[in-house]
């Protein structure tokens, strides 16, 4: 049994605490009641899932996915989840976007950032390589992802502008 997500042992842990009844290190006991049990609210709720990707809560991504939730609807800023976790450099929640469907080269945030552009924002080379490994394309509106990152001033992420170059050049 999950006892991190199970309401059943969230229930059983509680009782056993408010009845003093339970032994274990009272540290554990706060951990496994910070993180209430995950309700079916949210995993079929794309605010849930929105707020899943900026905490960085793999689990609740992944019971979203597994509920048949969409990866692709905007938040309410306009921003899909794939680009949510791109901006944040999650390349674990980006290939578990990508994986589920989402739009490798969606662009729905002000400005129209790609996600392969929002991670290398991020400074995160891991979800660059996930994204381009997925396909993400290396320009948008016929201009370079790496020269518009230059001209943003994000010249200092070098590796992560050398990897969109390349990939660009064996694209090319």
């Amino acid at each position: 049994m999950d006892l991190l997500h199970g309401e059943v042992a969230n229930n059983a842990i509680a009782m056993s605490v408010f009845w003093g009844r339970d032994t274990r290190p009272r540290s554990l006991i706060g951990l496994l009641l910070v993180r209430p049990a995950t309700s079916k609210k949210m995993t079929t709720d794309l605010d849930g899932l929105h707020g899943a990707i900026k905490r960085g809560d793999i689990i609740a991504v992944r019971e979203y996915i597994a509920s048949g939730g969409s990866v692709s609807t905007p938040d309410r800023n306009g921003w899909t989840p794939l680009e949510s976790a791109a901006y944040r450099g999650n390349s674990v929640l980006v290939r578990l976007l990508l994986d589920a469907g989402a739009d490798a080269n969606a662009t729905t945030t002000p400005g129209g950032m790609t996600p392969l552009e929002l991670a290398a924002m991020a400074g995160s080379l891991p979800a660059v390589k996930v994204l381009l490994e997925c396909g993400a394309s290396t320009e948008h509106d016929g201009v370079s992802s790496a020269e518009r990152l230059r001209g943003w001033g994000y010249q200092e992420r070098t590796r992560i502008l050398e990897a969109i170059e390349h990939a660009r050049g064996d694209k090319g």
